[in-house]
């Protein structure tokens, strides 16, 4: 039963666009349009005032609150721990990844959280596993809830605005079509996203397809390490004479409408959750091929994680039997 209170939404929004942060400014939409009441709480966007006044409201607000987290908050989950007031707390889990990668201070902290969750989401079955293989303790009951919410048409033709002339001649330009969700993180020397495989698979393509592309959705330029791996990619490119056949889509912009426009989506992962681009593509009914590090939605291709050779088969797969993406 819940308790009579304020809602408070807490999670990043875009900047920078990433899945999570995505889905919580679809999610707030969505809340918006229903008529709910609540409030929405942006840790990373708060100032040090701003963040210290919400501690406070979180230790020393007598009335009842209800917090939705959508990621973890150290500070915020300290102050609910230490809250002497009635709450009731939702935590939303969208891979399991990074938390299974905490040190032990925010691994204690957040093993505590749970014991104080009234309604744990996962956004996948297999999300439990990862959580409970880091050592965590999660509520049997917990519920599983895919992140994906379409997108809203009526931002499509703005978005694709921000794109310029050249690259919306780019999508015109090129079939077939590949793109990728790429990232600014490597994990032990690897690029979680793939780029790497992406960009080697486009080279094999061009065989068969001389006039294929490939874009690529990258938020930011990444720390030097990967700036320095980037160029690298490059520079194999161009020896390979694929230099015009990428675009690579820097900075904070949407990627769902080239994903519309492709023919191929690629998620060559080395680990996932409830990848967002994974769910609009099936939505927009653009083959998918993902990597079996995680499990995937029905109608995904799958190949075997990091294998450059089954990955390539993998799309052409795709391309022999995908249907055309929409216009």
């Amino acid at each position: 039963m819940s308790l009579p209170g304020h809602r408070f939404i807490l999670g990043n929004v875009p900047p920078p666009i990433g899945g999570v942060s995505t889905f919580v400014r679809r999610y707030l939409s969505a809340l918006e349009r229903s008529g709910a009441d609540f409030t929405h709480r942006d840790w990373v966007s708060m100032s040090m005032r701003e963040r210290g006044s919400w501690l406070l409201q979180i230790l020393l607000w007598p009335r009842a609150i209800h917090l939705e987290f959508n990621a973890y908050e150290t500070w915020s989950m300290l102050a609910v721990l230490l809250r002497p007031f009635p709450i009731e707390i939702t935590l939303r889990v969208h891979s399991g990844g990074p938390e299974s990668r905490f040190n032990r201070w925010r691994h204690f902290l957040l093993s505590r959280v749970l014991r104080r969750v009234d309604h744990l989401i996962l956004v996948g079955p297999h999300v439990r596993g990862v959580m409970e293989r880091a050592g965590y303790r999660l509520p049997s009951e917990a519920e599983i809830q895919p992140a994906f919410l379409p997108p809203p048409p009526e931002d499509e033709d703005t978005i694709m605005e921000s794109y310029g002339a050249e690259g919306r001649a780019f999508l015109t330009s090129h079939s077939p079509l590949l793109v990728l969700q790429g990232s600014d993180a490597l994990q032990d020397g690897v690029d979680l996203y793939g780029s790497d495989l992406s960009i080697r698979a486009l080279v094999a393509l061009r065989a068969d397809y001389p006039n294929a592309g490939l874009v690529v959705g990258r938020p930011s330029p990444g720390n030097p390490a990967f700036q320095e791996y980037c160029h690298s990619l490059e520079a194999e490119a161009e020896v390979a004479g694929a230099s015009d056949a990428i675009w690579v889509l820097d900075g904070e912009r949407q990627l769902w409408p080239v994903i519309k426009r492709s023919s191929v989506l690629l998620r060559p992962t080395t680990s996932d959750g409830d990848s967002i681009s994974l769910r609009e593509a099936l939505h927009f009914n653009v083959p998918v091929v993902a990597s079996d590090a995680a499990p995937r939605p029905d109608g995904t291709i799958l190949f075997a994680s990091r294998d450059q050779e089954d990955f390539n088969r993998a799309i052409m797969v795709a391309l022999q039997n995908g249907e055309a993406p929409c216009s």
